[in-house]
């Protein structure tokens, strides 16, 4: 790997919410868009001080969680970006990967993905946790209380609490993020890498020619990934240029070959309130083993993926996936 495509190196922090229900209800499977309109609704009430007004025209965008959060505008200072509408966005909520069904007393939790600066407003996201759970989550209003708030890194610290959730919202102990070079000391493996099989957890959308691919094909996982990460390094790491050669990695990922496809396409939809729409963020759900040459170049993108999503509606939990080596 040289220098001009040196990998991102923004912190990523992943935080796990244990909640427990008061009431009867059901979580559909693929619930993170719910999850997140719910605490949107919830961060928005706690941070708004015009809620009538567009956010576009309020003085105080500078200083509110809401805003940032569920209203970024494309701050590109780059002609590579010029042409995007809105930055994703620097948090991907996880829902569980199963439908819940939920009786009092019962225990449901998710994942917070955090990377950048957004790792320092875990306190904000910890108070409309707990207000969306007074609140209610879906139609019937499954209501909950925040029971502890504990680390979910991918390869430390995995269960230790993070927060005090009483009225302090105080760190336990100061955050360890994750960093792509502790990925590559750790974990990136020593030997020839013949095949990989990357899992689809939740429905990953790749789209070949603005349409949406009828085949988990290698290449354009790594486009997917390039593009949102390239965009991510832009917005969070604004002094280092990342610009990855599109065409070099397009060319050595077309020589990576689908060796066994167990994917299928898992057609999704979500409303947005604010577009008072419904949008498809449908994809693959399942496994596909590759196979080629020089495998091991894209360790990096692949690893980092498993953090921080790929395709559209990574936000709502979309495109998480699992790698791992055969």
């Amino acid at each position: 790997m040289n220098q001009p495509d040196r990998l991102p190196q923004f912190p990523i922090y992943r935080i796990r919410f244990r909640l427990k229900t008061r009431t009867f209800g059901t979580l559909p499977k693929h619930c993170g868009s719910i999850i997140r309109g719910t605490l949107g609704r919830a961060m928005r009430d706690k941070s708004c001080i015009h809620p009538n007004w567009d956010c576009r025209d309020c003085e105080c965008t500078a200083q509110c969680d809401y805003f940032s959060f569920w209203s970024p505008e494309n701050r590109a200072s780059t002609q590579y970006f010029q042409n995007y509408t809105k930055y994703p966005r620097t948090y991907v909520v996880e829902p569980p990967l199963h439908r819940s069904r939920l009786e009092p007393g019962d225990t449901f939790e998710f994942n917070l993905v955090l990377m950048g600066e957004a790792i320092s407003a875990l306190p904000a996201w910890i108070s409309a946790t707990r207000l969306a759970g007074e609140y209610g989550f879906v139609r019937t209003r499954i209501k909950m209380s925040l029971e502890e708030v504990s680390e979910a890194n991918l390869f430390r610290n995995s269960g230790r609490p993070a927060i005090d959730i009483r009225a302090s919202h105080r760190f336990l102990h100061p955050p360890e993020p994750i960093f792509l070079d502790e990925l590559l000391t750790g974990f990136f493996p020593d030997e020839p890498i013949s095949f990989v099989k990357l899992t689809f957890l939740t429905p990953t959308r790749l789209l070949q020619r603005d349409a949406p691919a009828d085949e988990p094909r290698f290449y354009l996982v790594i486009q997917a990934i390039l593009r949102r990460l390239s965009m991510l390094t832009e917005l969070l790491d604004p002094n280092v240029s990342w610009y990855p050669d599109f065409s070099l990695y397009g060319a050595l990922s077309d020589r990576i070959l689908i060796y066994q496809d167990d994917s299928r396409w898992l057609e999704r939809h979500r409303y947005s309130g604010s577009q008072r729409q419904e949008h498809s963020i449908g994809g693959f759900e399942g496994s596909v083993v590759y196979t080629g040459p020089d495998l091991h170049v894209f360790m990096p993108l692949l690893y980092l993926a498993c953090m921080v999503h790929i395709g559209k509606g990574a936000v709502f939990g979309n495109g998480r996936v699992e790698l791992e080596y055969i």
